[in-house]
Order: C-alpha cells, then sequence, then structure tokens
C-alpha cells in the first residue's frame, strides 16, 4: 500500500491555507461550543487569528529581502509563488474585510456566527489553494472547496425567500460550470496523458502543430471559469445571486471569487495554454467583446444600485479579459497584459468590496440601500461616507487619480502594444457608458434632497461600525493605488516574470 509523506516543506507551501482550515474549525467549534452569548465573539475572534496567521505568512513571503523562489509542494500539486502570494493578498484582505463586516450583519440577523465564520474562512482556503494549484485534481478541488463554501453563505438567511433563491440558483449554475470543467480537465488528460499544467505545456509544445483534444479540453475549461467570473454570456446568475445574498456575502464573492478563479485561470493559460495560444485567444477576444458590452449596457437599465454593482461586475470581468485576450500573441506586451490583469484584480478587490460596504453602511430600518432613492440627500446626513462611495465610484468608471484609472490604462495600454486595437475601441466606449450609471448614484448623493427634506427630519441613524470601518479602509487603498502605485504595479510584474513570455 502506497504511504503518503508529507514534509515541512509541504506543509510550508500551503501554511496560509492551513491555518484558514484550523481557523474555520475553531470557529465552528467556538460556535457550537462556547455560551450563547460568547459564541459570536469566539467565532469573530477565531476568524481574525486565523485571517492574521495566513496574512502574515504571505506578507513575509511576498515583501521578502531576496533569495526566496517558488516553494512547491506535495509532488509539486502546489506551488507558492509570486502570482499566488499576490493573488492571496488581495483575497485575504477581502476576507478580513468581510469578517469586519459581517460582525454588524451578525448582530442584526438571526444567523449563526460560527457556521458564517468557518464557511468564509473554508471558502477563503479554497481559494488561496486554488490560486496554488499547479496541477488540475488540486485545481477541481479547491474550486469545489470555494465553490460549496459561497453557495452556502448565499442562503444565509434560511427565511428569506431572495437568499434561498440566490443559493439554488447559484448552486445549479456552479454544478454546470463543474461538468463543463472536468469534461475540459478530462480531454487535457486524454490529450498530454498528464495533470500537471506544467507537463500538459511540454507535452502540447512537443507535438507537431495544433492538438484538437487540447484545445476543446482548454475551451472548456475556459467557458467552467467564465461561469465562475460571470463572463457573458454565462453571466444569467449574477445579478439575482448578488441581489439575494446578505451584502457581507456579495462583497466576498464579488471580489474573492473573481481574484481566485481568474488567477487560476491565468496559470492555466501560461502555462498548459501557451503552445495553443491562437485557438484559446480567438475565443477570449469574442468573450471580452460581449462581456463588455453586455455588462454595461445592462447596468445602465437598473434602479436597484445592488444590481447595478453587479452588472458592473460582468463589465469588469470583461476588461479583465481584454487583458487575457491580449497574451494570445507572444512577445515582450505578454508580461504587460499578464501584470496588467493581476494589478486589474488587486484594485478592483478594494473599489467594489468598498462599494458594497457602503449599501449595508447607508441603509436604514434594518435594510441595506439598493434602491436609487436612498441615495437621495446621503451626502448631507453622512458628508464622509459619501465622499468614500464618490471615490468608489469614480475608480470603477475608470476616472483619475483612482485605481481603476490606472487599472484601464495598463490594461488598455497592454492590448495596444499586442495589436488589439478593436477591444481597446470597445473598453474606451463602454468605459465611456459606465461613467452615466456611476455618476447617477453620486448625483442623487449630493443633488437631489433626501427624506428628511421633505419632512423636516433629520434621520437619527445609528451607522454601522464595521461597514464605517471598510468604508474607510477601502476608500483609502483606492486612493493611494492610484496615486502611489509604483510598489504593487512592480509586485504584479513580478507576479508574472516567470510565467509570461
Amino acid at each position: 500500500m502506497p504511504t503518503l509523506n508529507v514534509s515541512t516543506g509541504d506543509l510550508a507551501a500551503v501554511f496560509p491555507a492551513l491555518a484558514l482550515v484550523v481557523a474555520g474549525l475553531a470557529a465552528a467549534g467556538a460556535g457550537a461550543m462556547l455560551r450563547p452569548e460568547r459564541r459570536a465573539a469566539g467565532a469573530e475572534l477565531c476568524a481574525y487569528l486565523g485571517l492574521a496567521a495566513a496574512l502574515g505568512a504571505v506578507i513575509l513571503r511576498l515583501f521578502r529581502g531576496g533569495g526566496w523562489g517558488p516553494l512547491g509542494g506535495f509532488g509539486g500539486a502546489v506551488v507558492l509563488d509570486d502570482l499566488a502570494l499576490l493573488l492571496s493578498l488581495a483575497v485575504l484582505t477581502a476576507a478580513g474585510l468581510t469578517v469586519v463586516l459581517a460582525s454588524d450583519f451578525l448582530r442584526t440577523r438571526p444567523v449563526p456566527a460560527g457556521e458564517t465564520y468557518a464557511l468564509l474562512l473554508l471558502g477563503t482556503a479554497g481559494m488561496v489553494l486554488l490560486l496554488q494549484s499547479a496541477e488540475l485534481i488540486t485545481f477541481f478541488v479547491s474550486l469545489e472547496v470555494l465553490s460549496l463554501a459561497v453557495y452556502a453563505l448565499s442562503g444565509l438567511l434560511r427565511k428569506d425567500p431572495r437568499s434561498n433563491e440566490a443559493a439554488i440558483k447559484y448552486f445549479v449554475i456552479g454544478a454546470v460550470a463543474t461538468g463543463f470543467l472536468i469534461y475540459g480537465a478530462a480531454l487535457l488528460y486524454g490529450a498530454t496523458g498528464t495533470l500537471s499544467l506544467d507537463g500538459m505545456g511540454d507535452a502540447l509544445r512537443k507535438s507537431a502543430g495544433t492538438a484538437p483534444l487540447a484545445t476543446a479540453g482548454l475551451a472548456l475549461l475556459a467557458v467552467g471559469l467564465c461561469f465562475k467570473v460571470g463572463a457573458a454570456p454565462f453571466h444569467m446568475w449574477v445579478p439575482d445571486v448578488y441581489e439575494g445574498a446578505p451584502t457581507p456575502v456579495t462583497a466576498f464573492m464579488s471580489v474573492a471569487v473573481k481574484a481566485s478563479a481568474f488567477g487560476a485561470f491565468l496559470r492555466v493559460l501560461l502555462t498548459a495554454g501557451a503552445p495553443e495560444r491562437t485557438a484559446w485567444g480567438e475565443i477570449l477576444v469574442g468573450l471580452a467583446l460581449l462581456t463588455m458590452v453586455v455588462g454595461n449596457f445592462l447596468a445602465v437599465a437598473q434602479r436597484s444600485v445592488k444590481r447595478m454593482l453587479a452588472y458592473s461586475s460582468v463589465a469588469h470581468t470583461g476588461y479583465v479579459l481584454v487583458a487575457a485576450a491580449a497574451l494570445r500573441t507572444p512577445g515582450p506586451w505578454a508580461r504587460d497584459a499578464a501584470a496588467s490583469a493581476v494589478f486589474y484584480l488587486f484594485t478592483y478587490t478594494f473599489m467594489t468590496l468598498g462599494a458594497f460596504a457602503f449599501l449595508a453602511y447607508a441603509g436604514r430600518r434594518g435594510r441595506d440601500a439598493e434602491d436609487l432613492d436612498d441615495y437621495a440627500g446621503l451626502a448631507r446626513r453622512r458628508p464622509w461616507a459619501a465622499l468614500g462611495m464618490t471615490i468608489f465610484m469614480a475608480s470603477l468608471a475608470g476616472l483619475p487619480p483612482t485605481a481603476g484609472f490606472l487599472a484601464k490604462f495598463l490594461v488598455f495600454r497592454a492590448a495596444v502594444a499586442a495589436g488589439e486595437i478593436p477591444l481597446v475601441l470597445v473598453g474606451v466606449l463602454t468605459s465611456a457608458v459606465s461613467v452615466y450609471y456611476y455618476l447617477r448614484v453620486v448625483v442623487r448623493m449630493y443633488m437631489e434632497p433626501g427624506e428628511e427634506a421633505a419632512d423636516g427630519r433629520v434621520g437619527p441613524e445609528r451607522p454601522a461600525p464595521g461597514a464605517a470601518w471598510v468604508v474607510a479602509a477601502a476608500a483609502f487603498f483606492t486612493v493611494a493605488l492610484g496615486i502611489l502605485p509604483r510598489l504593487y504595479v512592480d509586485l504584479a510584474y513580478r507576479s508574472v516574470q516567470a510565467l509570461a513570455r
């Protein structure tokens, strides 16, 4: 019987995910075994400790003094390299801000804290492992761990029909995506005889001409991942699930799932799929065009800000796909394109999570500020928070000097260098469309009278303190990444140095 030997090097390679799994189990235990009045605080403490341990390990390795290369583990099944580290930093930061946001939510809703934090931590562990996956079995298992956790989180409000619908719809669509992923993985294995991503790339490079079986496998794998990131025409679930899920969960899934799935997607394209660039490149060009147009034009018609942000998420998927499509032509610009995609995902974490946190912060009478009318006069009632939301809207629209402007500029510059001019033209035009629906929220906040002006009352509201901290932190990073981006742009380039050639 074969034995499984686990070395300290293996454990070091998966330490961030391991810390999250241990903390998740501890949170579930705290939620079940502590006295009822201490359960929420105990589970929350476990979540903070687990995230601090994982973040500490990632930051220590990412900002190392020099001399530490990629760390492989479990016979090459996982690799802890700069790409995994930088996007894990984004995922772990999003998870930390979601814990802060969830503390407000759990105080006012009949939801078990232990289960919530356990699912959040286990889902984050799946995302970190997905970013580290260097072969398809680890890739698939990690993707399913994160998916199952997010399905359950979407249905946290068991007596809310919208939450139930979101969980069921997400689960059914996720099962379809899993089918595509498994079929694609099987075809890739059949074409190359290996499950290792590097091994697949080597096998395809040695084969003469194109390999139709491998091309079909990569296409099916891409379809499965496009479901996960909400690219058109696989985006149908996005608005309903985003609207029905509790707002902290929506914030988490909108940024963390996208960062981890796209990070894994980039690794597959740049290693296993590199010899088949021409075939998958044409598919990605079509997906990027459709996703930018569908996401932006459907967002214009929304009166619900939560649904508008959902379609906005689809549109931003299109911009990242522009960078991915630019990888189809080998050359010096490939590194620019891959780095711009990584930087885009990193900055997107803060501006989108901050916007969803503002929905919770600006809510009144036990409900989040989802309707556009809820924003009338908000700048008068909550001037600093309104300034934060203005920063998020400007950044999502791509206006200077925010992080969103720089992220779009880097993507479009790399695409121009790769000769993808039609993609850039559509990207610029759809960005111009997006300015309308993002600034519509700002106009409501600053230029229309609120409810208190109509009836003479100035609402005595008590904003959620956790949401306030998340809005402030996200606004700070959205501006800082736009004004002082050098460190993170350098990290983005370093993260793809070994992959993009």
